[in-house]
């Protein structure tokens, strides 16, 4: 599974978050400001949908894309925590 520090590292999905954050928007709506191919994309979009950063709605053909509201309450950073202790 994709680490939510690696999501953040790339610039083009900081500002597909910033972008979603305004509002949801499809991937066309997305693309109009970033100009990427279709499948590079993708890939961010993936990688922001897997890290729980972004949530998708399919409605057809059409995806839209919303900023992941939930209470995560870093579920994330505690399972994959290392007691540095021992």
């Amino acid at each position: 599974m994709a680490d939510v520090f690696d999501a953040l590292a790339d610039e083009k999905r900081r500002r597909i978050l910033e972008l979603v954050a305004k509002q949801p928007l499809t991937t066309a709506g997305i693309n109009k400001s970033l100009k990427l191919s279709a499948t590079a994309l993708e890939k961010h979009l993936n990688m922001l949908v897997s890290t729980e950063l972004l949530t998708v709605t399919v409605r057809g053909k059409t995806k839209t894309y919303s900023l992941n509201k939930t209470d995560r309450k870093s579920t994330r950073l505690n399972s994959s925590h290392t007691d540095i202790s021992r």
